[in-house]
């Protein structure tokens, strides 16, 4: 049975052999501390790591359903010991220099309101061709999809993490009490591009 059979009678609620064994992935520090804590010195990178500790892969369809295009980039201050700096979904984030990576310190959130809204859903057009390979190598890519051996995906995300990390946890929280008809308009466009 290939993976992506076991897979799909997982999904299925049929009978497997076993269940298919997946993992998330690792922060960049991870294998280096394993290192110390006995992890040979050859498995080095992720798909090592994965061979080695016998945890299998899924593909994925390349695609894009974030925003097209990103708002831009910019840095508003940094030193020896941080940057501070707005990201392409408008967040203002502060990463620390030279420590374990780890999730940024968010200052501001880019989607805050109708207004804002409305910046983030031009750039969600569901037609615009860069969503999609384009000629060869869209063929090439439906037929390496179509003969894997293993599950492929099209990462959507979530539909409550995407806007999660647009709004803010808190704020998506009270726009859910405040506003649920804009936070419905912005589940439904993310659910219209992936669809």
């Amino acid at each position: 049975m290939t993976l992506r059979q076991r897979f799909n009678r997982v999904l299925h609620y049929q009978k497997v052999d076993r269940i298919p064994f997946f993992e998330f992935g690792y922060w960049a520090e991870t294998l280096p501390n394993w290192h110390k804590q006995g992890l040979p010195p050859e498995i080095d990178t992720e798909p090592k790591a994965y061979e080695y500790f016998g945890i299998e892969n899924w593909g994925g369809f390349p695609c894009n359903v974030g925003l097209l295009p990103g708002f831009e980039t910019e840095t508003v201050e940094e030193n020896d010991e941080y940057i501070i700096y707005r990201n392409g979904d408008r967040t203002l984030m502060q990463e620390r220099k030279g420590v374990i990576h780890t999730i940024p310190h968010y200052l501001e959130f880019g989607l805050k309101n109708r207004e804002d809204w409305e910046l983030f859903k031009e750039r969600l057009d569901p037609n615009d061709p860069r969503r999609l390979p384009q000629g060869d190598d869209w063929d090439a890519a439906v037929k390496a999809a179509n003969e894997a051996e293993h599950p492929v995906s099209i990462n959507i995300g979530s539909m409550i993490g995407i806007p999660r990390n647009w709004i803010g946890f808190e704020n998506i929280g009270l726009m859910s009490y405040d506003d649920p008809e804009l936070l419905d308009d912005i589940i439904e466009q993310l659910c219209v591009v992936c669809c």
